[in-house]
């Protein structure tokens, strides 16, 4: 839904074959729509967004505010702790909101029951099934049931399963690790300050690691299993 300025549109020129990929036969065309997949596509959503919703800065000075610093490209990840009826109106007023920019805000969850019937009872968009027991929210697996938090662990163990006793295999597995809030601050710092003590033995990117280090990563690697079983 957001159109391209005539002036930077040859920004965004492209081959069309129609033709069946004909390459004696095609046209030049030029994108008048923020296409998916250019790099400059997500700075360009975020920044019309913000430029919309400040035209609501005055009116619905608490939903623009969550609006403002919930968005997480085309996700809102938000709520109230003052009433249920609190969260209804701020939902309500963000689609309204979204829905003035021709963008339709949709498919809401929530730990609240009362909040799920007030939405189904006033016909909010579309609501996730009342069983659905788990929600993932930028990497951490949020269980509607019994509103608790943990880390999906599964491709870090899949990643470290075959790795071999290096600094590459080392940074890499590091680098994996995803933990937006910090639940597990102290179980990254250990592989960080390997990292950094590797770095110091001046080692080669596929060089096999000492007796000492080896035994420092594999006694990294042997619980992180644990991290499935971790609850918020």
């Amino acid at each position: 839904m957001i159109g391209i300025a005539e002036e930077d549109r040859d920004y965004l020129r492209f081959f069309w074959f129609p033709n069946d990929g004909d390459a004696e036969f095609y046209k030049t065309m030029r994108m008048n729509r923020v296409p998916f997949g250019v790099t400059l596509s997500p700075f360009v959503l975020a920044a019309m967004i913000k430029f919309h919703i400040r035209k609501y800065k005055e009116d619905y000075r608490e939903t623009f505010e969550i609006l403002n610093t919930s968005l997480y490209v085309d996700n809102l990840f938000a709520g109230s702790s003052k009433s249920t009826n609190k969260a209804f109106d701020l939902s309500k007023n963000a689609i309204e909101i979204f829905k003035d920019a021709n963008m339709n805000l949709r498919t809401f969850q929530t730990n609240s029951k009362e909040l799920r019937k007030l939405w189904n009872e006033n016909s909010v968009s579309d609501v996730g099934e009342s069983g659905e027991r788990s929600l993932k929210v930028l990497g951490i697996i949020w269980n509607l049931n019994n509103d608790t938090f943990k880390l999906d662990a599964q491709p870090l163990l899949e990643l470290i399963k075959n790795l071999k006793n290096s600094k590459r295999c080392v940074l890499k597995t590091a680098a994996k690790i995803f933990d937006l809030i910090g639940f597990i601050s102290p179980f990254v710092l250990i592989i960080k300050c390997l990292m950094q003590e590797i770095w110091e033995y001046d080692l080669g990117w596929d060089e096999q690691l000492s007796t000492e280090l080896k035994n420092k990563w594999e006694t990294w690697r042997s619980p992180v299993g644990l991290l499935n079983d971790s609850k918020h």
